[in-house]
């Protein structure tokens, strides 16, 4: 019942999706970005049951309180991330990938809404270490649009993998001129 709300409203609102959208694939990290707006948050339950696909999702620790905030949240398929804290939380992720035959989980490397000099890398490595792929999802405001990418197998060279990432991510138009066509293409 939720979901097919969710699913009415993201059409509602004028929203599309575009792309492969990954129904074959047990297990993928979804790569989200740009990552500028909390109403990012609505576009990507929206996307989520419109093409009814359970994906988990972190987000900072923070926003789980107070208590039926955090219990939401979680229902929602959240996960609270400790950024204050040195953990290997990486090597956690894989170790849920590994303990599942069917896991996705949605990051969105920015790892904040402002503006930032660099991705966060955990993505990346959540992928290589589990061995799955990374799917590439762009937000496009401009064309209300949620852009699916082809999976992509990390080889484990970041500076040759993020020219791959650039040429998926300059066709997205986010809410503002995006930082991240300029960092990738760099």
């Amino acid at each position: 019942m939720l979901r097919r709300l969710a699913a009415w409203l993201f059409r509602l609102a004028g929203w599309t999706v575009s792309g492969p959208v990954p129904h074959n694939l047990p297990k993928f990290v979804l790569f989200v970005a740009p990552h500028a707006t909390s109403n990012d948050f609505y576009v990507g339950v929206g996307a989520r049951a419109y093409i009814n696909i359970w994906i988990y999702y972190l987000a900072k620790k923070e926003l789980f309180r107070p208590a039926p905030v955090s219990w939401f949240l979680k229902k929602m398929g959240g996960y609270p991330v400790d950024r204050s804290r040195h953990l290997n939380f990486v090597d956690s992720v894989v170790a849920l990938f590994n303990e599942h035959e069917e896991f996705r989980i949605c990051v969105t490397p920015e790892g904040t809404r402002k503006d930032v000099s660099e991705l966060k890398t955990g993505f990346y490595y959540m992928a290589l270490g589990a061995q799955v792929p990374i799917v590439f999802c762009g937000f496009d405001y401009g064309r209300k649009a949620v852009l699916f990418g082809e999976p992509f197998y990390p080889t484990g060279n970041w500076d040759a993998d993020k020219k791959v990432m650039a040429a998926f991510f300059n066709q997205v138009q986010g809410t503002r001129k995006s930082w991240i066509r300029n960092y990738l293409n760099t």
